[in-house]
């Protein structure tokens, strides 16, 4: 099978590090993948150019970010991917990485038109949640055209030294490390994390991720200002985004991963610290609700309840027993969900799509 993938490439994105180990994964079970990358260019004749450009293979591969089909204008993303869309003629799988839901805002049926003209455009969408899923549901497509595929685990090789030595090496030696991956997100709840940790001396909070390329909401800038005003610079390190070939040792130094998330789409960074067989302590949201059952090893903190995060740490952080309880179950889900794991999956319903086509 030959399938050809749309998606960010060679470049700093999640969703760019996403399909490339997508694209090993695939490769494992024998299909070829060929990338058209997402070009700096997004005018409607550059989308229709790219679409055009998917046709050499048997299925095409879509992965969906908005700003993968136009700079700006939320109006003007939906527009180009349907041009985009429609120059495939062969079956397509259109991944979601998020929906913005509809909610009541002005405009809602307008919105609901464009995201049914993509969907019914598409042969297979995949989403990572199932809140997701359900808002897709929502909107008339059938169930069996869409697919929950939860964000897969990379297969990463365990740290080699012991946690000790990588907190030394990273100057962390006697204390309790708690890290955040990924980019800079108003959403991702750091502020949480400030308010938790500002008495708890033997923390330090690791955020191991910097602003978004090109990002000119100034949030980084009001997030360092934070951390100054509340005293917090030798105890907060800001370690930008990182190299893969860095990211062992300060995984191999972190106690506990933390998702204090307001919302989540799929997180790629967070399947990072499951990947690495990490304890997590997470917020109380529906997506993180929905990881727990599926045997993510996280403990739960109220959102809503100030002071409940930091009695979730001091609580873990002081049980090495149920530490070691939830680093097996992440694991255990990091094996089930593997990308390998996953790339079989679709394989399958992409060979399915082909016979039907």
């Amino acid at each position: 099978m030959n399938v050809s993938m749309y998606t960010s490439w060679d470049t700093t994105c999640g969703i760019a590090d996403y399909s490339c180990q997508f694209k090993a994964a695939l490769e494992k079970t024998g299909v070829a993948v060929r990338i058209v990358p997402v070009g700096k260019k997004k005018g409607l004749f550059d989308l229709i150019r790219n679409g055009k450009m998917m046709n050499n293979a048997d299925v095409a591969l879509i992965q969906h970010q908005f700003p993968f089909f136009a700079h700006s204008f939320l109006i003007r993303s939906f527009v180009h991917c349907v041009f985009f869309l429609r120059q495939i003629k062969i079956p397509k799988v259109l991944t979601m990485h998020e929906v913005v839901p509809l909610g009541d805002q002005l405009g809602r049926f307008s919105f609901l038109r464009l995201y049914q003209t993509i969907f019914a455009s598409v042969d297979l969408i995949t989403v990572h949640t199932e809140k997701h899923r359900e808002i897709v549901l929502e909107m008339g497509i059938q169930a069996d055209k869409v697919m929950l595929m939860p964000h897969p685990i990379p297969e990463v090789t365990p740290p080699l030294d012991a946690k000790q030595h990588y907190k030394t090496l990273l100057g962390l030696e006697g204390k309790q490390v708690l890290t955040v991956f990924g980019f800079f997100n108003s959403r991702k709840g750091y502020e949480l994390v400030l308010d938790a940790i500002q008495d708890l001396d033997d923390c330090v909070f690791l955020i191991a991720g910097g602003p978004f390329p090109g990002d000119k909401s100034g949030y980084a800038e009001r997030l360092i200002n934070t951390i100054k005003e509340m005293n917090l610079e030798q105890r907060v390190k800001i370690l930008g985004y990182l190299p893969e070939s860095q990211i062992p040792a300060v995984m191999g130094a972190t106690d506990i991963v933390l998702a204090p998330f307001r919302d989540m789409p799929g997180s790629g960074s967070l399947s990072l610290g499951v990947a690495y067989g990490k304890a997590i302590i997470g917020s109380d949201i529906e997506q993180m609700k929905e990881l727990q059952t599926r045997g993510i090893g996280a403990e739960l903190f109220q959102i809503d309840k100030r002071g409940d995060l930091r009695e979730k740490i001091v609580a873990l952080t002081g049980d090495a027993r149920r530490q070691a309880e939830l680093e097996q179950l992440s694991k255990s889900y990091a094996d089930t969900y593997s990308y390998s794991n996953t790339a079989v999956r679709l394989e399958k319903r992409c060979a399915a799509l082909i016979l039907k086509s």
